[in-house]
């Protein structure tokens, strides 16, 4: 079973829009694609197991991309 994730992720609306700006970008190299959407699906409340099938990554890589986001 997952454990909860003890990081939670509060976007102002500024932050959000910058991320969404760069999830959608596709000139960007991919891991700044990546983590953009990885932040924005950790501050849905979304599991790092899920953002990881998403994403097509793994969990360790999402705990280590939120992490630096702090």
């Amino acid at each position: 079973m997952p454990r909860k994730s003890p990081f939670i992720i509060m976007l102002s609306e500024t932050e959000r829009n910058e991320l969404n700006r760069r999830a959608n970008k596709y000139t960007l190299p991919y891991f700044i694609v990546a983590r953009a959407k990885l932040i924005l699906s950790a501050a849905e409340g979304l599991q790092n197991d899920e953002i990881a099938l998403r994403l097509s990554t793994t969990r360790k890589n999402c705990q280590h991309m939120a992490k630096t986001f702090f």
